[in-house]
């Protein structure tokens, strides 16, 4: 998936929902030829210098196209007060 104006390093460490998923950022990764592999298109030089984000899934659930990703901690502190 990709996303648009989510600062990626933000995430690593934190927990967050990306539609219904509940996700955990792990870490930056740099893409690298297998996403051309994937999609048979050459689209590696066009990401140099963007990165992803390897995450832990910790509740699955739907993603869908336009949903925003949103802090679990912000959401956790609503919930509790």
């Amino acid at each position: 998936m990709t996303v648009e104006g989510v600062p990626l390093n933000h995430l690593v460490g934190n927990r967050f929902w990306l539609g219904e998923a509940l996700l955990e950022g792990t870490g930056l990764v740099e893409p690298c030829r297998h996403i051309e592999k994937i999609t048979g298109k050459a689209v590696a030089k066009h990401l140099i210098n963007r990165s992803g984000l390897y995450c832990k899934i910790l509740q699955g659930g739907i993603v869908r196209v336009g949903d925003a990703a949103r802090s679990a901690i912000v959401v956790l502190a609503l919930l509790a007060s």
